[in-house]
């Protein structure tokens, strides 16, 4: 599904997110960091990825505040947790 906003499922659409925060124009990636280290994708890739807020209505307290899923469902059982920032460099 590529809406901005999932209300069923709360997501959206990373690539706002970003692109909101007006990255320089030699920008070409986004980290993003964990608890448990960094993930790397290339600012082509964001347009890939959404951020899960919540769980059947409830925030992610325990392991969030967001999960980094891909689109394609690929990472649905091991999305990406523990999120403390995004760097785009």
């Amino acid at each position: 599904q590529n809406t901005q906003y999932n209300k069923e499922n709360h997501q959206i659409d990373m690539k706002p997110f970003i692109q909101n925060s007006e990255p320089l124009s030699k920008a070409t990636k986004v980290v993003i960091e964990t608890t448990e280290g960094e993930h790397i994708f290339s600012l082509d890739e964001i347009d890939t990825l959404l951020l899960k807020f919540s769980h059947k209505g409830k925030p992610l307290r325990e392991d969030g505040p967001v999960y980094v899923l891909k689109k394609d469902g690929s990472n649905i059982n091991t999305p990406i947790k523990f999120v403390t920032a995004f760097r785009v460099e």
